[in-house]
């Protein structure tokens, strides 16, 4: 990429500059692993190499594509810097002049814009003449036999939390305080833990006041001691045969017979025996049916099929995120 160096690769990758160079040598010869590298790939051109003028062209574009300044470009030609070049016209080019290959160019048009042979060109590049060329520079890079993945630790945490240590986090889920946890595990918080609310969950404005009053007044509280009066579902009369339900970052979309449903109130019939794809578009997910988790998490970019073999209205959930909510009803 651009204004990466040599050393920044190195350091990215946990491998030695001198390991790149010695698999890079025509790309990385007697360079400064401290500055940029160029991220447009050069061809090297036979001495004596010249430019034919393609329709459309100025000397200030061809200088560019050959890393010059119009000047140098023009004193070559004995010509001014502000002379108008015509198709066909021939240049010559200072010595050692590279070419920047542009999108669309292939070895052949290269080698006719510059009045030599494929394989003259070919060859000053230790390529065969058949070879496709691009314009982002690739490097070759040392074998990788492992890779650390660093992700937070039961410590980092803790300390987001209060009343909360890396020992009670582990006692909590029944692992060690030093233990590597997998990318997306869910971790369960201690009973006692004060302070922020994960990610995705909802503060109820209850948190603090659990610890702040007794346990027999914080169950009389709204939403806390007294469930929310769960709403009656009817369910629809036209039974759908091509259902699906997507997941999204924190809702079920329910889509029958190519139709969308508004997120998280979504309600299909289906007949029994039909089977229902569920897909998670973004995010990681459980697919809980009427309170019983139902196969391993939905992790983004996969899809499952479930087939409702029996008559009944089912209820879908997830258990990482409360407010998603679908209902599948079988006749």
């Amino acid at each position: 990429s651009a204004g990466d160096t040599l050393d920044a690769i190195a350091a990215r990758h946990n491998v030695t500059a001198s390991a790149i160079s010695s698999l890079n040598p025509d790309a990385l010869r007697n360079i400064d692993s401290t500055k940029p590298l160029a991220a447009e790939r050069r061809l090297a051109l036979p001495a004596g190499t010249g430019v034919v003028v393609r329709e459309g062209e100025t000397l200030g574009l061809i200088a560019t594509e050959h890393g010059l300044k119009v000047e140098d470009l023009a004193k070559e030609n004995g010509l001014q810097a502000t002379v108008v070049v015509k198709a066909g016209d021939k240049l010559k080019l200072p010595a050692n002049s590279p070419y920047t290959i542009q999108t669309g160019d292939t070895l052949a048009s290269i080698a006719a814009g510059h009045g030599i042979s494929v394989a003259d060109l070919a060859s000053a590049n230790r390529l065969q003449p058949t070879d496709t060329i691009s314009t982002a520079v690739v490097l070759t890079m040392p074998q990788v036999d492992q890779y650390n993945v660093k992700g937070d630790s039961l410590e980092a945490i803790a300390k987001t939390y209060s009343n909360v240590t890396a020992e009670t986090l582990a006692a909590a889920n029944g692992v060690q305080a030093n233990s590597v946890l997998r990318i997306g595990q869910v971790l369960k918080l201690p009973a006692d833990t004060w302070g922020s609310a994960p990610p995705d969950a909802k503060n109820p404005g209850t948190a603090c006041v659990q610890h702040a009053v007794p346990d027999s007044s914080f169950a009389t509280l709204p939403g806390v001691g007294t469930p929310k009066a769960e709403v009656a579902v009817v369910a629809p009369t036209t039974v759908s045969k091509d259902v699906k339900i997507d997941a999204h970052a924190n809702d079920w979309t329910v889509i029958g017979d190519a139709t969308a449903q508004p997120p998280n109130k979504g309600v299909v019939a289906v007949a029994k025996g039909a089977a229902v794809a569920f897909s998670s578009i973004a995010g990681l997910h459980t697919i809980t049916i009427n309170g019983k988790l139902d196969g391993a998490n939905l992790t983004a970019g996969t899809n499952r099929s479930i087939t409702f073999a029996t008559a009944g209205q089912f209820k879908i959930t997830c258990d990482f995120h409360p407010d998603m909510l679908a209902y599948v009803f079988v006749q």
